[in-house]
């Protein structure tokens, strides 16, 4: 996140006959690579780094 060094952005995607995904990180890929499955759901969080 610009202007705000300390934060992260987090997301989890719920896809198509799968569900809900690990939890991933700012610019980490999220749903399934070469299965053609839709993403029919985010969640998304913005949290602060300890």
């Amino acid at each position: 996140l610009e202007n705000m060094p300390n934060y992260s952005v987090i997301y989890q995607v719920y896809v198509k006959d799968h569900g809900w995904q690990s939890w991933v990180r700012d610019d980490a890929m999220a749903g399934t690579e070469g299965m053609s499955l839709p993403i029919e759901a985010i969640r998304i969080r913005i949290v602060k780094e300890q």
